[in-house]
């Protein structure tokens, strides 16, 4: 993780405009007093070791729970922010990719398994305790922004009577969110569906089918009441 002098210039000027000098001494010392911290040192240098690749201006808060697993991937774009408690799990040659800018609240969890993949473009946002577990492929856009609480999967499995439940067959489709996709709060994505690029999908929906581009959806299962101009 290497930071270059004129990202942290560029962010002591931002915090200044923002919150003033009293407020911004403040966060400096809190991200010191983060960035010294002896647990919090050995973990951020377990996590530049599990990822295949960690760009410029990373920032890493709190402890972050990082495993690649059986040639399992994770790569970290430029200025990606994680804020603490998050997991990030690539286990059975999964793959995770995090786009640039993108930013994860606490407690976010991203996991992969059986070779699933799963990419997340630049400048998104992740709310707290959002949760997406990718066994096939989840492809999310650039600029998305992902409330608290979503979960986002691409697996279900049968519910053949004759069979435990834990016992199941695992079945998996696709999942594609286009660009410029807000997903409210507490929102659920099942196998298989594509949200267009531009579509609102509202608080504690369940889509179950594809979602057009630009288009507002809300209900349980989602369905289309309007389209944005």
């Amino acid at each position: 993780m290497v930071y270059e002098p004129g990202h942290v210039s560029n962010k002591l000027s931002v915090f200044l405009s923002k919150y003033g000098f009293c407020q911004t001494i403040e966060i400096v010392l809190d991200r010191l007093v983060d960035a010294l911290n002896p647990f919090l040192i050995i973990n951020r240098l377990n996590i530049m070791r599990k990822c295949k690749q960690i760009g410029r201006n990373v920032r890493l808060s709190g402890w972050n729970s990082f495993r690649a697993y059986n040639k399992g991937e994770i790569a970290l774009g430029d200025e990606v922010g994680l804020d603490g408690n998050c997991e990030i799990w690539a286990r059975d040659n999964g793959k995770i990719e995090i786009g640039g800018g993108t930013h994860l609240e606490k407690m976010v969890r991203l996991n992969t398994a059986y070779n699933g993949t799963l990419k997340i473009g630049k400048n998104c946002y992740f709310g707290q305790l959002a949760n997406i577990n990718a066994f096939d492929k989840i492809d999310i856009g650039d600029n998305c922004l992902i409330s608290g609480f979503v979960m986002i999967i691409d697996t279900d499995h049968d519910t053949n009577a004759s069979e435990n439940m834990n016992e199941e067959r695992i079945r998996t489709k696709p999942v594609k969110i286009g660009n410029n996709v807000w997903l409210a709060r507490g929102v659920s994505v099942l196998k298989g569906v594509t949200i267009g690029t531009g579509a609102v999908i509202g608080a504690h929906s369940v889509v179950t089918k594809d979602i057009p581009p630009n288009s507002i959806a809300v209900g349980v299962p989602a369905q289309v009441i309007k389209t944005r101009e």
